[in-house]
């Protein structure tokens, strides 16, 4: 009794249970007692941690929820397998002993005083319980909190994400919009010159007797062409530039020399609605640059200058350096661009008000060109705007240092004599009126409709110069190329691509198939005119791939 006694004390409970063991003859004592919320078997209060063991060991514990004697063992250790006796009281409180049997009699004792013990335990463990359930209710206080603020912020990322969403609507059906706008103008400023060769076309079908109706008429078709044809350009130039397709063939260049070839491309947009026009060269500079995209940065602002600006401004154009940059300024007086849409200018397809546009046309991405452009040749453009006093661009490339000597410009040779053209093409009109025109010119021009045709022709006609579709059905101009330069007959014509097809890529599968140069439809006919009467280059001369 006064053994079981010391089991009062929790600090030396374990101890207790030692002097116990040795008492009863036994390796170990611990006692266990029934949970009965969890209905498991858990160390008693003051047992630092549960005995580990086997599936043996677990089976016997789990039997201990049952009162009475058990017998089982302790499993799982790295040395034999320890018997394990236990006694379970009514209580739930189970007495176990590992290693021997214990003394009969003296187990008889402990068992008859044990139940105080047992009672004293499971009012500890009670006690613990109720402790437990106060800070689990703490704890849940907290945690309460806690997923208060959580739903707080969630609430908050949820708003936020919500903004986002709308703004980001916004965006696309302002993108929308301005599709649907820009969809409108293209069908606009397409029907417009078809209108007017329709009507060009039907004036010359009735065949007048005024050579002067026939002049007028010849006009309008020859610019309402060219008309479409730089639609057609806007949108390729603007596809290409903006998913970087474009490849720049850089040279060194002189800025005001440049200005003023765009400025002579412009001269009759100026001269129509009589601007002043001012070009101030502060100072000589040059950019390593291509000369083609370059004036077409300065056109498209030139451009954009006359478009904006009311009869009667003044359009300023100024070069300048500035700490190791080109500086290009176009200053106009026209109607200015609204804070709103300023941040907006450089996007495709955005425009002024539809009331000013359509009096002077376009599709809105000429400015995406420039900014793009620009890009591309290491610099920038930027913009300053008010409404009614006007608006100023800038474009900023790095400058260069000029070199001593220029190469000497090239000097194209031309033919006089007559020269045999295959014309390949599978649109008839187009061929008929190309046939035309080279005979006009001298020439003795014959035409092949599709591809197989073509190679049989030329192996007949031998041309000097073959006029090739690529877009061909069956086989396409790229497979005739190919088949004209593997036959001695034919290896040394001078084969040009004529087609719609204008990229990068387009030109080098050209190359590749043997073609001479790549002319993209519509075809300028003095460069027409001058590249077919170029001679041919022997085929032993020519590079491949």
């Amino acid at each position: 009794m006064k053994l079981l006694s010391r089991f009062s004390d929790v600090a030396g409970r374990e101890q207790a249970a030692t002097e116990l063991a040795h008492a009863l003859g036994v390796a170990r004592v611990v006692i266990y007692l029934r949970d009965t919320v969890l209905d498991v078997m858990l160390p008693a209060p003051g047992f630092s941690h549960a005995l580990s063991g086997g599936p043996k060991w677990r089976s016997f514990v789990h039997e201990l929820t049952v009162p009475g004697m058990h017998r089982g063992e302790l499993d799982g250790g790295d040395g034999p397998a320890l018997p394990a006796f236990a006694h379970v009281g009514t209580d739930g409180v189970a007495l176990i002993m590992l290693g021997n049997e214990p003394y009969a009699d003296l187990l008889t004792s402990v068992l008859d005083y044990f139940p105080l013990v047992g009672a004293m335990l499971r009012a500890e463990h009670n006690v613990f319980l109720s402790d437990g359930e106060a800070r689990v209710a703490k704890l849940g206080g907290v945690q309460a909190r806690d997923l208060a603020c959580a739903l707080d912020a969630a609430r908050t990322d949820i708003e936020r994400a919500l903004a986002e969403s709308a703004r980001l609507n916004a965006e696309l059906e302002e993108q929308s919009r301005r599709k649907d706008d820009f969809l409108a103008m293209l069908g606009h400023e397409l029907r417009n010159p078809m209108a007017a060769i329709s009507a060009a076309l039907e004036l010359l079908r009735s065949g007048p007797s005024d050579p002067g109706i026939v002049m007028r008429a010849e006009a309008v078709l020859e610019r309402q062409t060219a008309q479409l044809s730089r639609l057609v350009d806007d949108l390729l130039d603007a596809a290409r530039v903006t998913r970087g397709k474009v490849s720049l063939a850089l040279e060194l260049l002189e800025v005001s020399d440049v200005v003023r070839r765009a400025l002579d491309a412009t001269r009759v947009q100026f001269d129509a609605k009589r601007h002043a026009v001012q070009l101030w060269v502060r100072d000589r500079v040059h950019v390593t640059a291509d000369r083609v995209r370059l004036e077409q940065m300065i056109t498209n602002l030139l451009l954009n200058a006359a478009k904006y600006t009311q009869e009667g401004g003044v359009i300023e154009i100024a070069v300048a350096h500035e700490s190791g940059t080109a500086v290009i300024e176009i200053s106009d007086t026209g109607v200015g661009i609204p804070a709103s849409v300023l941040p907006l200018i450089f996007q495709p397809f955005v425009q002024l008000s539809p009331s000013v546009d359509r009096r002077s046309g376009g599709l809105g991405v000429g400015l995406t060109v420039v900014h793009q452009l620009a890009q591309l040749h290491g610099g920038r453009v930027d913009v300053t705007s008010q409404v009614g006093i006007g608006s100023r661009f800038t474009v900023r490339i790095p400058a260069a240092e000029p070199r001593i000597a220029l190469d000497p410009p090239r000097v194209e040779r031309a033919a006089s004599a007559q020269t045999c053209v295959l014309v390949v093409d599978d649109n008839l009109d187009a061929a008929e009126m190309i046939v035309a025109l080279l005979g006009a010119w001298g020439h003795e021009a014959h035409h092949a409709a599709d591809g197989p045709t073509a190679v049989a022709m030329a192996r007949d006609l031998t041309p000097a110069v073959v006029l090739l579709d690529i877009g061909l059905p069956g086989m396409n101009g790229y497979e005739v190329a190919a088949a004209l330069r593997d036959d001695p007959r034919t290896c040394d014509a001078r084969i040009i691509a004529v087609t719609g097809y204008g990229m990068e890529s387009d030109r080098k599968c050209s190359r590749e198939a043997g073609c001479d140069e790549h002319l993209v439809k519509p075809v300028d006919l003095e460069l027409l005119e001058r590249v077919v009467g170029r001679p041919a280059q022997p085929a032993s001369a020519r590079p491949r791939g």
